[in-house]
């Protein structure tokens, strides 16, 4: 009896937790390319370049083993440009599609939008102009990290920020009340310059009334499912006791 109670308690605690990791698993951002966040375009045949920084806080180089910045571009680009320090000479950024949180994001290699490898930074910096084909507008990691095993990368960032429209990270977390700088050249003038972002683990409300009736209908929209798991657990749980039942009244 002692082992079925405690089977039952194990059972419990494993579709608590199973319930809890599917209402973490990351949402969905905005499909990119369609121009949501844009306002529309002001001239379709001028660039212009985007600074990603808070125009308040305190200003100040940060050193880490690495330094990411989340960000949603309203339309497309094709650079990136920003003075960076390493302790190694190299450094390596990548530009990630933003998968539904951080974690996701950085731990996928299938999310790589541009990468590029720079060996010739000299110890008092240099300015790094990273160019591409032009990606599409959405949302995006920019994340700079020293290959070089013991390396460390050093950029400037403003702290205690309050205005700002990115989420910035050091050493792979979540960098509060923090704005990396980066420049980024769109391709032509959107009306506005930056969409919102999300969450930085994913946990993010539907945006529309058509998102919030689709997620009341189906809760498990743009999460795993993990109702076939449980579901195992339980009949996995059901065979067990009624084993242990028959063995009771085989006992008698």
């Amino acid at each position: 009896m002692k082992k079925t109670v405690i089977l039952i308690m194990v059972a419990l605690m494993l579709t608590a937790r199973l319930t809890a990791m599917a209402a973490l698993v990351p949402q969905p951002t905005v499909e990119p390319g369609k121009g949501t966040h844009s306002g529309g375009i002001k001239d379709e045949n001028t660039g212009i370049d985007v600074n990603l920084e808070s125009s308040d806080g305190t200003d100040a180089r940060h050193k880490a083993d690495s330094l990411a910045v989340q960000f949603y571009a309203t339309t497309s680009f094709t650079s990136i440009t920003k003075s960076l320090y390493t302790s190694s000479g190299t450094l390596t950024i990548t530009i990630y599609k933003w998968l539904g949180s951080y974690e996701a994001t950085i731990g996928s290699g299938k999310q790589i939008a541009a990468q590029q490898k720079f060996d010739d930074i000299s110890a008092n910096g240099k300015r790094i102009v990273m160019t591409f084909d032009p990606l599409p507008d959405g949302e995006y990691v920019i994340y700079v990290s020293d290959p070089v095993e013991g390396g460390d990368v050093t950029g400037t960032a403003k702290t205690d920020a309050t205005s700002f429209s990115t989420h910035s990270y050091k050493d792979d977390a979540y960098w509060e009340n923090a704005a990396i700088s980066f420049l980024v050249h769109y391709t032509n003038t959107p009306n506005t310059l930056l969409g919102p972002v999300q969450d930085p683990y994913g946990i993010e409300a539907p945006t529309t009334e058509e998102e919030q009736e689709e997620e009341e209908q189906n809760p498990q929209t743009g999460n795993f499912n993990f109702m076939p798991m449980i579901m195992v657990l339980f009949l996995g749980l059901g065979f067990v006791l009624l084993k242990s039942n028959m063995v009771i009244v085989k006992h008698k």
